[in-house]
């Protein structure tokens, strides 16, 4: 079975990318980054931890349901130009509808030249499994990995992959970290839990894998040592605490949580208080449920008006800086709302709700930017978010994708260690012209607006219907002296 492409999020959540306590080590993992490519060193966790020459490269996956396999490209660095990989497309199970990736430290960074290995995972929803897969750092391959596929539960929809490492204190050395995947499975109402194996790859259930879940779960999202499942045919949220040493996952008092009809998208902000609110978009009430979040239980409070009123059958549900955003697939249109940063409470911004294409599907943040993929109008539209958190269009705005676009996944080229280099792509994923329209977010001359630009050669084949897009970046390291 296939679902929208709002349902099945996918969610990498490095533990060195969140303030929580676990596995804290974004100072170490930035030095060896800026180290790439320099060949220079320095002492200690905040210098490069060795001496190296490295290549970066960046390579994108697409999951294409119809065909049931893995298109793989590398992609140029400066121009965004999308290479198919010697081999593409890989193998998958049946139906598959997202590709998730993972990095994981394998060995003490002194020791061994690269910082960390690559793996693949296809979510294959009509097969109930996951298809895992190494990656090739130079050529972007995919292998499959032994006893791949690994079975889920039934109708699995999107993945969650969660990697831990932390610093040796003392030392130049990176210790590892247990390393996580979660499985939303929506027709069997659990959750698949899964230890990787930080050298092969390979996926082992965890002890008393599946967890429950309440009916027709779509998403699962981790914030700091909780999860949280958005049950859409049950409207509520089951919450969990996440154990950091184990993995397993139990249920939090209380749960699940209400929420309003159909809830189909969470999301969280933290305000400067350190205070964390939590949104949910429901699709048939047409509204934004909002909560306080327990930092101690992972409980989850109505705040005070909650719900919120939003357009017609919202999709998705973001936060950018200090407002919320709300996708209306009904009414074509983006609720906008400041975050009171005490209370958690909603209030519309000037302006709200703005336009978008035909039939929106999904809404993503980059920077102080917002993009909607409109299915139905076979297009982009694209904000800049105000100050007051009005969204004001780009120029040229909304921008032609292929037919019935799935998503839009952006992301900075791979060469991060000249930042007066960087460049900014776009993947949209069309699944009804069987391609992949790849952008740039650049001005001529590097200086970064948001505007997508097709690059050239857009769009590139990929297999029936493509349904979502994932890219890594990978570095070949050899010593320097």
């Amino acid at each position: 079975m296939r679902w929208p492409h709002i349902l099945r999020p996918i969610a990498i959540r490095p533990r060195h990318l969140r303030n929580d306590g676990i596995g804290r080590v974004a100072s170490a993992i930035l030095s060896a980054g800026l180290c790439a490519g320099l060949a220079s060193c320095g002492s200690g966790i905040g210098g490069c931890l060795f001496c190296t020459t490295s290549t970066v490269r960046q390579f994108a996956y697409v999951a294409n349901a119809g065909s049931n396999n893995v298109s793989a490209y590398s992609v140029d660095t400066e121009s965004g130009v999308l290479t198919a990989v010697p081999g593409a497309p890989f193998a998958a199970g049946t139906g598959p509808t997202s590709v998730a990736l993972a990095n994981t430290i394998n060995t003490p960074i002194t020791s061994f030249p690269e910082l960390s290995v690559q793996f693949a995972y296809a979510v294959n929803s009509g097969s109930g499994s996951v298809s895992a897969y190494s990656v090739d750092a130079v050529s972007g391959a995919l292998a499959s990995l032994p006893g791949s596929p690994f079975a889920a539960g039934s109708g699995p929809i999107s993945m969650t992959i969660l990697t831990g490492y932390g610093p040796n204190a003392g030392q130049n050395t990176l210790t590892l970290g247990a390393n996580f995947a979660y499985v939303v499975n929506h027709d069997s109402n659990n959750v698949s839990a899964f230890t990787i194996d930080s050298a092969k790859g390979t996926l082992a259930p965890l002890p008393g894998s599946p967890f429950a879940a309440a009916s027709g779960p779509v998403s699962l999202t981790i914030l700091g040592h909780f999860a949280y499942v958005v049950d859409n045919g049950s409207n509520g949220v089951s919450a969990y605490g996440l154990d950091s040493t184990t993995g397993a996952l139990t249920p939090v008092p209380g749960s699940p949580f209400a929420t309003g009809s159909s809830p189909v998208s969470l999301t969280a902000a933290e305000t400067a208080g350190q205070s964390t609110f939590v949104y949910v978009a429901n699709s048939a009430s047409g509204d934004v449920s909002a909560y306080s979040l327990d930092a101690t239980t992972g409980a989850l409070t109505p705040v005070a008006r909650s719900p919120f009123q939003a357009g017609n059958k919202p999709v998705a549900v973001a936060v950018a800086g200090g407002f919320a955003y709300v996708l209306n697939q009904g009414s074509n249109n983006i609720s906008g709302y400041a975050i009171d940063t005490s209370t958690g409470s909603l209030t519309a911004v000037a302006g709200s709700p703005f336009a978008v294409g035909a039939n929106p599907v999904q809404l993503t943040v980059f920077f102080s930017l917002m993009y909607a993929v409109n299915t139905g109008g076979n297009s982009v539209s694209a904000f800049a978010v105000g100050s007051t958190g009005a969204l004001t269009p780009l120029p040229g705005s909304p921008y032609a994708t292929g037919t019935q676009p799935a998503g839009l996944t952006t992301f900075v080229s791979g060469q991060r260690v000249t930042p007066v280099s960087h460049q900014y792509f776009g993947l949209v994923p069309n699944g009804g012209s069987n391609d992949v329209s790849a952008y740039t977010l650049d001005a001529p001359g590097g200086q970064y607006n948001g505007i997508l630009s097709a690059v050239s050669g857009s769009p590139f084949a990929a297999g029936t219907n493509p349904d979502s897009v994932a890219t890594i970046t990978t570095t070949v390291t050899v010593p320097a002296h």
